[in-house]
């Protein structure tokens, strides 16, 4: 089972961000209206269907494109409907959950928009096998990786989809972070998007 991405009427969703159509890129001005009695918009929702794919180590990077509808969100979408499976680190949730208190914090988003994306990440991740940061994936984020160097944060996902890839040999990685694809590369994994 897995994640199906598209566009509905909002009456229909199953998780939405109805402030914005998809192909705009997010923006706090544009979700406000819809939040102050405007009508519906179109909007993304997550349905759960058959897939054809293998399994994606998904990093925060395309996850917080796909909340905040950055340009590359319906391609990241894509993607994640053509997985079989959905692994991520427990640091994605963390990572996202903090850019979101962030753009609040920043006035960039209203406190109710905020909840909005609080509640899509709640829902999304609960169809990911979350990996937790054990000590094989600390141990493996301290040693050195090829194109050094690599941030902190980015070693701990790249450990961690290389903890997965024990259990999923042909493990690709759902990423936008330019560090975490090279690094991802040089170990051999397929980056997605192309």
């Amino acid at each position: 089972m897995l994640l199906r991405f598209e566009r509905s009427s909002c009456g229909e969703v199953i998780l939405s961000r109805p402030w914005r159509k998809a192909d705009e890129p997010f923006s706090a001005a544009a979700a406000a209206p819809f939040y102050k009695g405007s009508p519906p918009r179109p909007c993304w929702t997550i349905r759960v269907a058959a897939g054809e794919a293998g399994t994606l180590y998904v990093e925060s990077s395309a996850v917080l494109a796909w909340l905040f509808g950055e340009p590359t969100s319906a391609t990241v979408g894509e993607r994640l409907n053509e997985a079989q499976a959905l692994i991520s680190s427990e640091l994605t949730v963390v990572e996202c959950s903090r850019a979101i208190h962030q753009a609040v914090a920043r006035s960039a988003l209203s406190q109710t928009v905020a909840s909005g994306l609080e509640n899509d990440l709640a829902t999304i991740s609960k169809s990911w096998e979350i990996l937790r940061l054990m000590p094989s994936v600390l141990a493996r984020a301290r040693q050195s990786f090829p194109h050094e160097p690599i941030r902190t944060l980015d070693a701990l996902h790249v450990a961690s989809a290389l903890e997965a890839r024990a259990a999923y040999p042909e493990l690709a990685v759902l990423s936008l972070d330019g560090r975490v694809r090279n690094v991802a590369t040089a170990l051999g994994f397929l980056v997605t998007p192309q």
